[in-house]
């Protein structure tokens, strides 16, 4: 988008370029954030970490299986720091809940609630979001967020699921036929430890947020409630009655690539083999669903 391009040169400041390969020949760079369209995003990474650069992708970062082998093989071999856009890990009030979890104030996990409605804004999204092939499909671009979040909470990798069962449907909020719009992804870890998540397009148009998202941990000693409309967190126990519990500070995932880059990926938050983890797990819930097929309204 020439036009786009030229406003943003002029807003900014700063040279814009027709293409990746031409900004990398007349500039030093160190480090890209890429945000193509959600099919090309692997193979940009891997030519961006291939000439040198550390990469932040906005999600999904594959939108394949092959895709996400491309990706591990040149981290591994180019040791460039790779990130994803996912914040749940950075926002206050899912690390407050984390931090609950892991001090033991619900005691013993037993279940995860995590739910993700987006406002769809149908005129503002590109056709390319209504292609299966090009977009990867409802889990892997929103239910991430919180597979990711969960993975995080618990230190889960795929080896500890011992059961894992999804649906996704398209029931028109697009009015495309390519496009799934709802997504539920159930799963229970060897642990007994079970996990919830839906996701949809389907925030009311007129509703003050873009979305209702939540959480909720049940223990089985008290819950803890994510509520990110309101920016709090409630946590209710055996002893004590839903208190409002005290956010904590977090730095930010463009905070925590440069952390990478400087000082190493043991110092991050997000590391980029937890980040290729949790792409594995949306393409596994992925094929689930479709392997129940695509519900229609």
């Amino acid at each position: 988008d020439q036009a786009l391009r030229r406003e943003l040169e002029e807003q900014l400041g700063i040279p814009g370029f027709d293409s990746l390969h031409q900004l990398l020949g007349h500039v030093a760079v160190e480090a890209v954030a890429l945000a193509p369209v959600n099919s090309e995003k692997a193979q940009l990474a891997v030519e961006c970490m291939e000439a040198g650069l550390h990469v932040i992708v906005d999600k999904p970062l594959a939108v394949s299986w092959e895709q996400l082998e491309s990706l591990h093989s040149a981290y591994e071999r180019t040791e460039r720091i790779l990130s994803l856009m996912l914040p749940l890990r950075f926002t206050p009030c899912y690390a407050t809940a984390r931090r609950l979890v892991h001090e033991g104030a619900i005691g013993r996990l037993v279940h995860a609630w995590l739910t993700r409605p987006h406002k769809l804004l149908r005129p503002t999204r590109p056709d390319w979001m209504f292609r299966r092939a090009t977009y990867g499909g409802l889990i892997p671009d929103l239910t991430i967020h919180d597979i990711d979040y969960f993975r995080w909470v618990v230190g889960a990798t795929l080896e500890d699921v011992e059961q894992l069962f999804a649906l996704h449907g398209n029931y028109g909020a697009s009015g495309e036929s390519d496009f799934e719009d709802a997504a539920h992804v159930l799963l229970r870890l060897k642990d007994g430890t079970v996990g919830s998540f839906e996701a949809n397009w389907y925030t009311p148009s007129a509703a003050p947020y873009h979305g209702d998202c939540r959480a909720i941990f049940t223990g089985e000693r008290g819950t803890i409630e994510v509520d990110t409309v309101r920016d709090r967190v409630i946590l209710t126990t055996d002893e004590a009655p839903p208190t409002e519990v005290p956010l904590d500070e977090t730095p930010s995932v463009e905070d925590d690539f440069v952390t990478g880059i400087r000082s190493g990926v043991d110092h991050m938050v997000l590391p980029p083999e937890d980040a290729l983890e949790s792409v594995a797990w949306t393409l596994r819930a992925r094929d689930v669903a479709d392997g129940c097929g695509v519900a229609r309204r």
